[in-house]
């Protein structure tokens, strides 16, 4: 083989290898530039995860003052229903005292009265007067029985011919 062929030979091998030198090299350059896009996927995709994430745990803290709000409610309704309760017994209380009270001092009313006589008729209630037959003016303005006005019906305390109660009185336990 001559020089010239030799040469030919050289330059061949030389612009094969150039060929792959720069085959590798764009190769390589590729693969770090899709490494690079790979990072930057996965660098977009855990920032998105964490925003996520921090958004997931306020909507978490969001729901838990909810619900810490929500038995603070339940507790204040629990404690205003006892207090209401304690409220409600104490004027039941009282409201029980002022009907003895009230009965006490209508006891002794009948017993000062001399008009009443509460053993008349087996009667055990105090007699009280009945306004619309003493006062004429409450009388005008008190509706009355049909038959009571034209005076044929009796007066239901004194039905009884044994009674010794006047007319114009009646029971306060609305016998």
């Amino acid at each position: 083989m001559d020089t010239m062929a030799w040469i030919w030979v050289i330059v061949a091998i030389v612009v094969v290898l150039v060929i792959i030198g720069i085959l590798v090299a764009v190769s390589t350059k590729r693969r770090r530039r899709l490494a690079e896009q790979q990072k930057e996927q996965d660098r977009g995709r855990a920032a998105k995860l964490r925003d996520e994430g921090k958004a997931g745990e306020l909507d978490a803290r969001d729901r838990q003052v909810a619900a810490d709000r929500t038995a603070a409610d339940a507790e204040q309704a629990a404690v205003e229903a006892e207090r209401l309760k304690l409220e409600a017994e104490r004027q039941r209380s009282a409201a029980a005292k002022d009907a003895q009270a009230s009965q006490e001092k209508l006891h002794e009313a009948a017993e000062v009265d001399p008009d009443v006589d509460a053993s008349s008729s087996g009667r055990q209630g105090r007699a009280v007067p009945d306004r619309a037959v003493q006062d004429p003016a409450v009388r005008e303005r008190t509706p009355q029985d049909p038959a009571t006005q034209e005076g044929t019906a009796q007066d239901p305390v004194t039905e009884d011919p044994g009674s010794q109660a006047p007319a114009h009185r009646r029971t306060v336990d609305g016998s």
